[in-house]
């Protein structure tokens, strides 16, 4: 894909067995983002809750690292900080939050600020041994944005969070899973391994998977009652899906289900 105003493909978007890669090529800058690489991921997820030959989307960085972060100073102006949040990075971390596809972040590097932010608003992480995380907005006078003030908390509790944000600590591969900041880490040179473990069952997995997303979103501020009225809708919903026949009839044949994510 290329970003307009630019002679390379800075975003690079793969489509195979109903995985949609979509990988940052800025390797000069370790992958730092614009707001044109922001706006091409929002619309690739966009496009990706659409186009049902999508199944799950990969999101990594291209090179040694995952992405430095916002760039600084690119483009032929320089937005305001509430224009680079409001309009770029807020949209895009909100439709990967409500895409009822997973999404993987392959962790190849090192993942900073923005970028951090990005990784935590996916739905699985696998991390590189050598890879890491730097939560480094305190570090220079600046706070967590694009979500990452409100994800960081549910995934690895309010102290840690407090002490990663306000410390601006980087997270090894080794205490990012101690924490369960992410769900595996693997050797650099087995990442595409270790990413097509989830990829592989994912992009084989029934309409269920998007429900139980839905689920999880919802659950962040229903109340209890409210929650199981979603899980009343969901199971409705799931129970009267050809994947659930399927399912069925693949249990009584004894042999594996074929999904169709409908």
């Amino acid at each position: 894909m290329s970003i307009a105003g630019t002679d390379v493909d800075e975003l690079v978007v793969g489509l195979e067995d109903g995985v949609l890669t979509l990988e940052i090529n800025r390797p000069d800058s370790r992958n730092s983002l614009t707001a044109d690489v922001v706006d091409g991921l929002h619309s690739q997820i966009e496009r990706a809750g659409q186009d049902d030959s999508v199944r799950c989307v990969v999101l990594t960085g291209r090179g040694k690292a995952f992405s430095s972060g916002q760039a600084v100073g690119q483009g032929p102006r320089v937005m305001t900080t509430e224009e680079l949040l409001r309009d770029h990075y807020n949209p895009l971390v909100r439709a990967m939050l409500e895409l009822d596809k997973p999404i993987v972040a392959a962790v190849n590097g090192v993942a900073a600020g923005a970028a951090a932010s990005l990784t935590l608003a996916c739905d699985f992480r696998v991390m590189a041994e050598e890879a890491r995380f730097a939560f480094l907005f305190v570090r220079i006078g600046l706070v967590p944005d694009a979500g990452g003030s409100w994800l960081l908390p549910r995934l690895v509790g309010h102290a840690a969070a407090t002490e990663l944000m306000m410390l601006g600590g980087d997270v090894s591969s080794t205490d990012a899973l101690r924490l369960g900041l992410v769900n595996r880490v693997v050797p650099a040179a087995e990442l595409a391994t270790g990413v097509a473990e989830f990829t592989s069952r994912l992009a084989q997995g029934p309409l269920a998977q998007a429900l139980v997303k839905r689920q999880l979103r919802s659950s962040r501020s229903a109340s209890l009652d409210e929650q199981m009225e979603v899980e009343i809708a969901a199971q409705v919903e799931a129970a009267d899906s050809a994947d659930y026949a399927e399912g069925v009839a693949a249990f009584k044949e004894k042999r594996p289900a074929r999904f169709r994510g409908r």
